[in-house]
């Protein structure tokens, strides 16, 4: 098997969501992103609002200095 780009990472998961919003009628600023990866920060500023889980130091920063909310658990 392979993988068939976009790879879902990075810059690749944003490219993916903005596919699927399009093909679906899905505004993104309507939708809520939760994930606890750095490599998300592309697909956070596409949508409406995020919630950073259980951040590492550099990801808490982006949240706070980006208005997303953070969530411990």
């Amino acid at each position: 098997g392979h993988t068939i780009p976009p790879h879902p990472y990075g810059e690749g998961k944003a490219a993916a969501l903005r596919d699927h919003a399009r093909q679906t009628g899905v505004d993104l600023r309507d939708a809520i992103l939760y994930s606890d990866n750095f490599s998300d920060a592309a697909s956070f500023a596409l949508v409406g609002r995020g919630v950073v889980i259980n951040p590492g130091p550099p990801m808490a920063r982006l949240a706070r200095e980006r208005g997303w909310t953070i969530a411990r658990w």
